[in-house]
């Protein structure tokens, strides 16, 4: 299942910040800060987020950032108004919709991983491994749906 990091905030920020990158300079930047944990061996979010951090035209050490340990509070800082914040849309797709976020710069891009559903060989004829296969397929594909107003997915970013 695909998935993507986002800019987002909430509408105020969003008129704050206009279509001015630099102006994320004078707002605080939540993100997924894991990625420097040293208990954490393997962190896709941690690791996709400073990539889009590192492909934004600015100055890293001009933003005043925020790291956080658990995804979902950065975007609790989001819909508090406290930050901007780079997230997974699949974090944040509801808050989307019901307006409670933006997507700020028309910044959101498909993650280089997704999320995969892995069982053992052995189970693959199994009913109860087939039926939640199945089910998760018919999720994924309805929570793409919704994800793809908001990016492009193509192909290569198929789970």
């Amino acid at each position: 299942m695909p998935d993507a990091v986002c800019l987002v905030g909430t509408p105020a920020m969003a008129k704050q910040i206009g279509s001015d990158i630099t102006n994320l300079y004078k707002q605080p930047l939540s993100m997924d800060g894991t990625r420097f944990s040293s208990h954490v061996p393997r962190d896709i979010t941690g690791h996709e987020t400073e990539l889009f951090l590192d492909s934004l035209p600015l100055d890293r050490s001009k933003l005043n950032l925020r790291m956080f340990s658990a995804s979902e509070n950065v975007v609790l800082t989001a819909l508090a108004g406290q930050s901007t914040a780079l997230t997974r849309l699949s974090l944040c797709v509801d808050d989307l919709e019901q307006g409670r976020l933006e997507i700020l710069l028309n910044q959101c891009r498909p993650l280089t991983e997704g999320t995969s559903f892995i069982y053992p060989k052995f189970r693959e004829d199994d009913t109860r491994v087939q039926s939640f296969r199945d089910w998760l397929a018919k999720e994924a594909d309805k929570f793409n749906q919704r994800m793809r107003q908001y990016y492009p997915q193509d192909s290569s970013h198929a789970g």
